[in-house]
């Protein structure tokens, strides 16, 4: 009997002694080992356009989309934001996954202007994107600066 609680007094102390000791090194093992994080690449966009007519007055209450060039797919669709002010321009900050606007266009459809409507033609500029702020972590890129400056010219 004397044998048996001694044995079970020792199987306790080494189970206690074994979960301290794993519990430890799991500890100092997760603190090396890379963090996995949940969620989608991310970055913050400040749009900046200007719609002018060919004497550089601003055009007001204008619709502006977005697009890649020799594709009708818009990258900021049905926007209300995406409409110009008194000054002719379109302010605005967005959050959002990744955009690339290495070869996106600033396009006037004469369609979505009913403003405007039969008086300018149909015209697009290249869309400038350049990094103003380093993100934090893997997942957020920072934030960029997005910005062009459209001039529209009158139909004959």
């Amino acid at each position: 009997m004397k044998k048996e609680k001694s044995i079970s007094k020792s199987k306790k102390l080494l189970n206690r002694l074994m979960v301290y000791l794993i519990g430890l090194l799991g500890f100092t093992a997760a603190t090396g080992c890379p963090v996995f994080a949940y969620g989608s690449p991310h970055a913050t966009y400040k749009y900046k356009f200007q719609l002018l007519d060919e004497k550089d007055k601003p055009l007001e209450n204008t619709q502006l989309r977005v697009t890649w060039k020799g594709y009708n797919y818009r990258l900021l669709p049905t926007d209300p934001n995406m409409v110009t002010d008194k000054n002719g321009r379109i302010n605005y900050s967005a959050g959002g996954f990744i955009k690339n606007y290495d070869d996106s266009w600033l396009v006037y459809y004469e369609t979505d202007n009913e403003h405007h409507s039969g008086v300018f033609k149909e015209d697009s500029v290249r869309i400038e994107e350049k990094r103003i702020k380093k993100g934090l972590g893997n997942w957020n890129h920072g934030t960029y600066e997005v910005k062009a400056t459209l001039k529209l010219k009158k139909k004959d």
